[in-house]
């Protein structure tokens, strides 16, 4: 099944790369250059899968992440980040990111790949609460 993904950069170009890619891989995507506004959609476009930027105004990484689990705590979320430090990386791990990503991607391969197996966790952690 294709989720319904929410991507969240400030940079535009980004953004419509990484859609166009995914898209032409069947996933639904929905951009956002802002976290809040992103958060008002996603509260109500059932978004299954997040990606977003560690480093956008109004919102950081850890406190969207915070505020996406109240939403749906079986969300998924991979963060994005230009400058990946190792204190970065395990805030991320440690507020539950699904995946961590180093911009710029030597592939969008990378993110489609990081995507499926948010699908994957998102299907089995579902699974876990119907039993």
């Amino acid at each position: 099944m294709k989720y319904k993904i929410a991507m969240i950069d400030q940079d535009r170009q980004t953004l419509e790369r990484m859609k166009q890619h995914l898209e032409l891989k069947g996933y639904p995507v929905d951009t956002f250059t802002d976290c809040l506004e992103a958060l008002q959609a996603i509260r109500v476009g059932h978004h299954k899968i997040v990606i977003a930027d560690t480093d956008m105004p109004r919102l950081d990484g850890s406190t969207l992440m915070k505020r996406l689990g109240h939403l749906n705590p079986l969300i998924q979320v991979i963060l994005t980040t230009t400058v990946a430090t190792p204190e970065k990386v395990a805030a991320a791990k440690a507020g539950g990111a699904r995946g961590f990503l180093i911009k710029p991607f030597d592939s969008f391969q990378v993110v489609e790949k990081q995507v499926d197996q948010a699908v994957e966790s998102f299907e089995m952690h579902l699974n876990r609460t119907r039993s």
